[in-house]
Order: structure tokens, then C-alpha cells, then sequence
């Protein structure tokens, strides 16, 4: 599974290279709406999530203080011996197609910037949360949404605009981060140093179905027991390897 989740990885980044050439390497405004700039072009987003955590009463019902954020629900407090217990996953997905995942064990941008530079180059358009401001200079056409945007109304906490905001949003990383975390449920928990193999497979059986070559190996070409049918979206094409 993981060298075929390579091979994905391989031919995606080539699809991506080619998609930023026909466009020239064109890049989007860095301000206002670009709705109409990023109409014709692929859309990839990036985020994180814990797909499990230490529970209070595996960790001694003691609080976790070595991290903060999202990485503090992955380790054990210091006093229980600050291991990691849970997984960590660096979500990429193409609008409408294609998710990789890698697991992490923290949530710096060097190891966000490893996983793009697998990926994608630094001419296509990538939007993420605010947690990522350190892609900018690494990346040409990067935005980023700020989910904790405050309501100009007081009777109002949050603004409807911290989701999608001038045409930049993260929903299509958000929802496959809904699919893993669902998926994953089944296993209940899973040791963190094989975790990397279990989103490889759950990648590959995710993506398998945008790869028609690979697809016809597996199942042949023409199976009757094709699990890949219609039910799981086979009816949509991928927009990036279409022009791959």
C-alpha cells in the first residue's frame, strides 16, 4: 500500500507541476476576492488533526502541559512520562478529488512544508487556516482564512465570513478530515508508529478510483466485483488528472 500511495503521490505532483505551466505560473491577487482568478485552476488545501488522543484516565487524570494547541492531546503529561499515545495527521486534498496524509508528531511548519514539497510546487494555489502563515514566501499563491474571525455585530461571536471569506476557504480539507476521522473509528486506537501505515492504506482506498490504470491491475477491467462503483463517487472525475 505505501508504494502505491508513492505512486499516487509521484503522478499527482506531476499533474500539479503541469497544471501551474498551462497557467503560466500565474499569481492570484494577494488581496481582495480572487473568485474569478482561481475559477479555471486547481484548489488544494492543507490542515491538521488528531485522529486519537490520551484520554484524562489513561493519562493518570492528570493535565498535559508539554504542548499546547492540538499537540497536547497526542502525549501524555510529563509526570506520566510525556510519551506519545495518539496520532497526528497532516491532511493535503485537492477540491473534489485526491487526499494524502502523513503522519506527524508535531504540528511546526517544517514538517507541513515537507509534506506539500511531496505534493505540490510552489506556483499552484493552496489555501489553509491561519495556523499556516509560515507558508507565505515558501509558496506563490497561498491564502489563508481565519476561522476565529470575531462578528462586527456584538450580538454575534463569530463571523459567518470565518469560513469562506473573498473565495478562500479550507472546506474540502475539513470534510475529508470528517471522512478519516470516521474511518479510523474502527480501529479504536492504533500505536502511532504504524499509523503511517494505516493512512497509507486508507488513502490508497480512497484515491484508487482517480487512477484508472492502477484501478484495472487491482480489480481487472472488467470486474463485476469493481468496489470502486458509483456509491463512492466513481461517476466524478478528478479536475487534476484530468489534465495530467
Amino acid at each position: 500500500m505505501s508504494q502505491l500511495n508513492d505512486s499516487f503521490l509521484r503522478q499527482t505532483k506531476e499533474a500539479l507541476e503541469l497544471e501551474a505551466k498551462q497557467n503560466n505560473n500565474e499569481k492570484m491577487p494577494f488581496r481582495g476576492d480572487v473568485s474569478k482568478a482561481i475559477k479555471q485552476r486547481v484548489i488544494v488545501n492543507i490542515d491538521s488533526l488528531a485522529i486519537f488522543s490520551v484520554g484524562v484516565s489513561a493519562n493518570k487524570y492528570r493535565s498535559r502541559y508539554r504542548h499546547g494547541g492540538i499537540t497536547s492531546s497526542i502525549y501524555r503529561s510529563v509526570k506520566s512520562g510525556g510519551e506519545q499515545v495518539g496520532s497526528l495527521a497532516s491532511n493535503i486534498t485537492i477540491k473534489g478529488c485526491l487526499s494524502f496524509y502523513e503522519s506527524h508528531p508535531l504540528t511546526t511548519s517544517d514538517y507541513a512544508i515537507s509534506h506539500l514539497s511531496k505534493v505540490l510546487s510552489p506556483y499552484n494555489v493552496l489555501m489553509a487556516d491561519e495556523a499556516y502563515s509560515s507558508l507565505f514566501g515558501k509558496y506563490r499563491n497561498v491564502r489563508l482564512i481565519n476561522h476565529s474571525l470575531k462578528a462586527k455585530r456584538k450580538i454575534h461571536t463569530f463571523s459567518r465570513e470565518r469560513w469562506s471569506k473573498e473565495g478562500v476557504n479550507s472546506n474540502a480539507v475539513e470534510g475529508a478530515n470528517g471522512v478519516l476521522k470516521t474511518a479510523m473509528r474502527q480501529y479504536r486506537w492504533f500505536n502511532c508508529k504504524y499509523s503511517q501505515l494505516y493512512l497509507n492504506e486508507f488513502a490508497v482506498a480512497k484515491n484508487l478510483k482517480f487512477f484508472k490504470m492502477e484501478k484495472n491491475i487491482i480489480f481487472g477491467v472488467n470486474s463485476e466485483r469493481d468496489f470502486c462503483g458509483n456509491r463512492i463517487g466513481e461517476g466524478r472525475s478528478c479536475p487534476v488528472l484530468l489534465k495530467y
